[in-house]
């Protein structure tokens, strides 16, 4: 993969982190501690651009890094794809408008593709960077005050599941979220990942404060095991005549609405602690069905996980469709041509799809972006075709289409990275 003029890609392991550390802080103004930076960074896919020629910089100083998590996303239907969950893209200020960004999302592809990764996913930093490089929203999330003790709905059986409240222990509780994730049904869900994933869901090395106490978890079982979890601090505080402390839920993740209720019915009713901010999933996921009064939670939604899909028929086969389909697809990808063409994709529904090359004329076309925000169901393709995203050739083949992409759940991803 070719690097900017003045610099080459070059992999780095943890001999490296003080480096990689060095640009991090710089591109995203916050400190953190090599230590930290050991446990949540996946160094086996750690790449950096370092400058070869003067003019750049001093000669092997970095001016860019980027890595990649591997771990498989939840598919409608219930199936997974392989992804690379693309994270730590860095560009150092004194190496900007080089062309390093593009060349580290090139190198992020190129590697990703090697590995049998269909889809790139992330959180992004800034929203106007990764649409050129044809990735696309897939999940929303939504920020919440729940107050103390919200009026939640009643679901038979949730009182009765037993819960755990612990001190967070990498080597306990990531079973835990593990044995969660696996059985979440989420489009878009994570389902397996590496200890860098489930390290930064327990510990939270971004936001935790110095003075913060540690992070604690809430567990949630049922009969088959774990089926909630809550990671969250606590913060005091104290008005004139009251406490009026504040839980701040970093991640949380249940099966069903009846482990979602109990988990919910702990960590809002904390002694000495007035209101507990959460990150809902999805704007149709369990915990916003289960409020009684939506209103009165302070509701903002913001964009969530970011994808795009690297091999179309690997991520298309990767799904089952709700209707069934049998059309022609021609895809635009200036970064990725093996992906451009037409591609016929047949399917009956809840079935094995197929999808195949053609020379047949096409029924819509679209570029990358827009098949990626389809992908999940999250985005419709009436919708993407409302707003001059998809192009129809033949008539009803939008609608055809957009009904077999729809999902029936919600598209969700409970775990940053």
């Amino acid at each position: 993969m070719s690097a900017p003029a003045g610099y080459r890609i070059v992999s780095l392991d943890q001999s490296r982190s003080h480096e990689m550390l060095t640009t991090v802080e710089w591109a995203f103004a916050f400190k953190l501690s090599p230590e930290a930076m050991r446990d949540v960074v996946p160094w086996d896919h750690v790449r950096g651009l370092e400058a070869v020629d003067a003019t750049r910089g001093p000669v092997g100083t970095i001016g860019g890094v980027h890595s990649s998590h591997t771990m498989t996303l939840r598919m409608p239907g219930g199936g997974t794809v392989p992804t690379s969950g693309l994270t730590w893209v860095s560009v150092h200020p004194a190496h900007r408008r080089r062309g390093i960004l593009s060349a580290m999302i090139a190198d992020h592809f190129s590697r990703a593709l090697e590995r049998g990764e269909a889809v790139s996913a992330l959180y992004a930093a800034e929203t106007a960077i990764y649409p050129r490089f044809g990735y696309a929203q897939a999940t929303v999330k939504s920020t919440l005050d729940l107050g103390r003790s919200p009026k939640l709905r009643p679901i038979e059986g949730s009182d009765d599941l037993p819960v755990r409240i612990e001190t967070v222990d990498m080597s306990v509780h990531a079973d835990v979220v593990r044995a969660v994730q696996r059985r979440l049904d989420e489009p878009g869900s994570p389902v397996e990942m590496g200890d860098s994933v489930v390290h930064d869901a327990l510990v939270d090395i971004t936001t935790r404060q110095p003075d913060a106490e540690d992070p604690r978890i809430v567990i949630v079982e049922d009969a088959h095991g774990p089926a909630a979890f809550a990671v969250l601090s606590r913060e005091i505080k104290w008005s004139e005549t009251a406490a009026a402390g504040t839980v701040d839920v970093k991640v949380w993740g249940a099966v069903d609405a009846a482990s979602a209720r109990r988990l919910f019915s702990v960590v809002t009713d904390l002694d000495l602690m007035a209101s507990c901010k959460v990150t809902a999933n999805g704007t149709d996921g369990l915990l916003l069905q289960l409020l009684e009064d939506p209103r009165g939670v302070g509701m903002r939604a913001l964009d969530g996980m970011w994808i795009r899909i690297l091999d179309v028929p690997a991520a298309l086969g990767a799904r089952t469709y709700s209707a069934d389909v049998d059309v022609v697809i021609e895809v635009t990808d200036a970064l990725l041509p093996t992906n451009e063409g037409r591609w016929r994709l047949s399917a009956t529904a809840d079935g094995t799809p197929t999808i195949e090359r053609t020379e047949a004329p096409c029924d819509l076309a679209l570029g990358i972006d827009a098949l990626s925000a389809a992908l999940l169901g999250s985005t419709s393709v009436e919708t993407l075709h409302a707003v001059g995203r998809v192009t129809e050739e033949t008539p009803g083949a939008v609608r055809a289409t957009s009904r077999a992409f729809r999902s029936d759940l919600p598209q969700a991803c409970n775990l940053a990275f």
